[in-house]
């Protein structure tokens, strides 16, 4: 195929299936292919890869989503240490005129952007003092799947709480016990336990650590990363750092 550039007229065509749905209101199509195009996309995939990041090395560092030995974590750990090398080295931008208006007004293309005190970056909302608060874990609770087996509610509260939770993880000691009693809350419901079951239960019923211990692990874990591969962007950023 690779010298004919020709591609097999029955790889095109694939045998769906309809499945119905729970509700009953609608179906879920099932595609299947063939395996060896599979197998054969794979192949180009791979080779495609090699081609853009080792060779050419078209694909930008600050691109860290669907790469090999990268995550998003990646570029929110990124933005977090430039955000506070900021507040640290007291960077800041002052405006001054007499036909100025009350507030600085920017605009990108004539349009407004508007003034906001959160914003929303990989899933993350960051405030203006890097204070975090924003993360209001709790409405994990709200949106809990009632009916759903212990197993599920906890692969999803941990999808919610675990993703780059060493961020936005505060260093107030009250702040990390609230996270705590909502972790405490969230497994009660996931396991169907009472409020008087004592902690230490819940923990080892469902195979979990504290917050703050598994932040740290976590924490560690993305360390290894970072100093195992010298490409990322991050390391970029600590090196810059450690020069001033």
């Amino acid at each position: 195929m690779y010298r004919t550039n020709k591609y097999p007229e029955n790889w095109k065509c694939s045998f769906t299936i309809f499945i119905k749905k729970a509700d009953g209101k609608g179906v879920r199509p099932i595609s299947l292919g063939s395996c060896v195009c599979k197998v054969f996309e794979t192949l180009v995939k791979n080779k495609l890869q090699y081609w853009v990041e080792k060779k050419k090395n078209i694909i930008p560092k600050s691109q860290s989503g669907f790469r090999k030995g990268q995550n998003t974590v990646d570029n929110l750990v990124n933005l977090t240490l430039h955000v506070e090398q900021s507040f640290n080295d007291i960077k800041d931008l002052l405006a001054a005129s007499i036909i100025a208006p009350g507030k600085i007004v920017i605009e990108v293309k004539n349009v407004k952007i508007k003034t906001s005190g959160t914003v929303r970056f990989l899933g993350i909302l960051f405030d203006y003092k890097l204070t975090l608060k924003s993360m209001n874990i709790i409405k994990f609770l709200r949106r809990t799947w009632w009916g759903a087996d212990a197993n599920t509610l906890l692969i999803l509260y941990k999808s919610f709480v675990h993703y780059a939770n060493f961020v936005y993880f505060p260093t107030n000691k009250q702040l990390v016990q609230k996270l705590e009693r909502i972790q405490y809350a969230a497994l009660r419901l996931s396991l169907g336990y009472r409020n008087s079951t004592p902690t230490n239960v819940i923990l080892a019923e469902s195979k979990m650590l504290t917050i703050e211990d598994r932040t740290i692990y976590l924490c560690h874990c993305h360390l290894y990363t970072i100093l195992s591969n010298r490409n990322l962007i991050v390391n970029e950023t600590i090196r810059s750092l450690k020069k001033k």
